[in-house]
């Protein structure tokens, strides 16, 4: 080969270049590809998240509702109920040890509304005595000190929510 011939290769560009245009288009379709995969993958992620917050926060209000009323009981129920201890669910705090035993199934009362979406609520009431504040007077009505519990199980996970309340009131 000549030096001409070789000075003219040397310049010369390359001409197979047609196929640098697919290879281009193939790894911009592969990135996008993969941009959407992961956008997928955090919207599932986040529908797992927002359904697991929307159970949580259904299971804290039922809660709360068997918690009102157990509340609405004690507040409606009379003085002879409240000092006999008939009231469902009324329990006086030395008949369940020193902190009301919450695995005990005896001692959790059902709510009133057991049908639907309200199955699985139930609450405790104990009586923890005679509270600061009441008469001296020992024939006057005392204030007494109930904690309130209120307890709902999810049906569909089976996770369970607490809610605990203070409540006074005069028998």
């Amino acid at each position: 080969m000549n030096r001409q011939a070789l000075r003219l290769a040397i310049c010369r560009p390359l001409g197979n270049e047609d196929g640098f245009v697919l290879i281009a288009a193939i790894m911009v379709l592969l990135l996008l590809v993969i941009l959407g995969i992961s956008a997928l993958t955090t919207t599932n992620i986040e529908l797992q998240i927002s359904g697991n917050e929307k159970a949580y926060i259904q299971n804290f209000y039922r809660a709360e509702s068997s918690v009102q009323e157990a509340a609405q009981r004690l507040y409606n129920a009379s003085s002879e109920w409240l000092k006999s201890r008939t009231l469902s669910g009324f329990n006086l705090e030395s008949a369940l040890g020193d902190a009301t035993d919450i695995t005990n199934a005896s001692n959790w009362t059902p709510t009133l509304s057991q049908t639907g979406a309200m199955n699985g609520t139930s609450y405790i009431m104990v009586d923890k005595g005679i509270t600061g504040g009441g008469s001296l007077d020992m024939a006057a009505s005392q204030l007494h000190s109930v904690y309130v519990t209120g307890r709902a199980i999810d049906p569909v996970s089976g996770s369970t929510s607490f809610i605990t309340i203070g409540y006074k009131r005069r028998f």
